[in-house]
């Protein structure tokens, strides 16, 4: 038989509740009506969620203790009860996922029910499962093998590098642990397959490559583009807050910038340099929506990624770059002679196919540079102007437990002043403020 015990559960007590030497036993708890926790012989803690729908009893499966936290079994109860509320019969559901999905219906699923709700990179992982993984999508889940993801995370680390093949092997990984998590009795093929290890990344524009980096980009012909680039170097902030930005958070009398929704889920104050207020209000003139960077073409209405002329410009600055090689002259003088322009990302991939006839290594330039590197790029000058590492943490909206508190004693007007002092360092002037005094 089994015995029934009813309490408030707490972590302390139900790490002290010891295995009952036959059977098992089944503890309520009186703060979330319906959640459970069945302590078995074996030695198992299980959290269950009980409920009659539509007269007939069931006890759904939440997850094992400690692994899942008390608090984390009621949110998963409370989720379970809103879903029989509003119609929803998540045993069912759970019956329907042993019944073969095709990875296509889990990956929709996942979406729906849990990605779009918890996590801000929901629309990044539909772009890049329809990128990469659409040869799974009418696949079913229990034929998708360790084999098959192998092989894809191979492929991808080939042609995306080892961050991308890692970064999408932990998508794989959350969709199949997710259905893990609502019932199917297969295992995660991504199993077993360990992920590349990296160094962390310090790469940024040198003060050598700043001033080919500005002229490339000064070329560029769509100003929306252009000034979206200048504006994630010149406030140090995240690409994807950066293509979201709303006039409403814009404050041109105390020059700054409120994000209310960051990666780290901490909110930023952005003091806006000179600089950006210039190219923010020459936008501000022409503005037809709420986004400050706008797009007639996307879903979203507002700009998405530029990757092509993001690729354009780091291309056009290598080849100033290489135009003042001397050991690259030969070379570069064959290379005009086959193309009708002097500059830019065009005599770029011709340098390259004369040095390939040439037999010549070139140098790479800036064409390593991800957009990211503007932010980590900000972020070295600021050090470079002897900014404290308290400053260029809160520019960066770094979070970190040990600086929280510095943080929020500093005011907007010292970061500015860094920030300022970076900008026209990164220009090639000389920064006329004694950053140390903001340390």
């Amino acid at each position: 038989m089994t015995s029934e015990l009813t309490f408030n559960f707490t972590q302390d007590k139900l790490l002290k509740i010891t295995p009952p030497k036959v059977n098992r036993l089944i503890y309520k708890d009186t703060k979330e009506k319906g959640l459970i926790l069945i302590s078995s012989y074996g030695g198992s803690k299980i959290f269950y969620f009980y409920k009659k729908i539509q007269g007939k009893p069931y006890r759904i499966k939440i997850g094992a203790f400690p692994d899942l936290s008390v608090g984390e079994a009621r949110d998963k109860a409370t989720e379970l009860k809103n879903q029989i509320a509003k119609g929803g019969n998540p045993a069912e559901d759970k019956n329907k996922l042993s019944n073969e999905m095709t990875f296509k219906q889990l990956f929709d699923k996942y979406i729906e029910e849990y990605a779009r709700h918890n996590t801000k990179s929901w629309k990044d992982d539909i772009a890049e499962m329809d990128r990469k993984a659409t040869h799974f999508y009418k696949v079913k889940i229990s034929n998708i093998t360790r084999d098959d993801i192998n092989k894809l995370f191979n492929n991808l680390t080939k042609n995306t590098g080892k961050g991308g093949a890692n970064r999408f092997l932990d998508r794989l990984r959350a969709v199949f642990n997710k259905a893990i998590e609502w019932g199917w009795e297969g295992s995660n093929p991504t199993a077993g397959i360990k992920k590349h290890k990296q160094k962390s990344r310090d790469r940024y524009l040198t003060s050598e490559e700043m001033p080919k980096f500005f002229e490339a980009l000064n070329e560029v012909n769509h100003d929306t583009i252009k000034d979206f680039i200048w504006i994630a170097l010149l406030t140090g902030a995240r690409k994807s807050n950066i293509l979201s930005m709303e006039w409403q958070h814009v404050n041109f009398t105390d020059k700054s910038w409120y994000i209310p929704e960051t990666k780290n889920d901490t909110p930023q104050l952005i003091p806006l340099v000179d600089e950006a207020i210039i190219i923010l209000k020459a936008h501000f003139k022409n503005k037809t929506n709420k986004w400050v960077f706008p797009s007639k073409t996307s879903a979203s209405g507002h700009l998405e990624e530029p990757k092509k002329v993001w690729k354009k410009v780091l291309q056009s600055a290598t080849c100033k770059i290489w135009l003042t090689n001397a050991s690259l002259q030969e070379t570069i003088k064959k290379a005009k002679a086959t193309t009708l322009v002097s500059s830019g990302a065009e005599l770029y991939d011709a340098i390259k196919k004369q040095a390939k006839k040439d037999g010549i290594e070139l140098p790479i330039g800036i064409a390593d540079v991800r957009f990211h590197d503007l932010r980590r790029t900000l972020g070295s000058w600021l050090a470079h102007t002897g900014a404290s590492q308290y400053i260029i943490g809160r520019t960066l909206n770094h979070k970190s437990p040990k600086s929280t508190a510095v943080y929020a004693r500093l005011s907007l007007d010292p970061i500015r002043t860094s920030m300022n002092g970076a900008i026209q360092m990164m220009r090639g002037k000389k920064a006329e403020t004694d950053f140390t005094k903001n340390v």
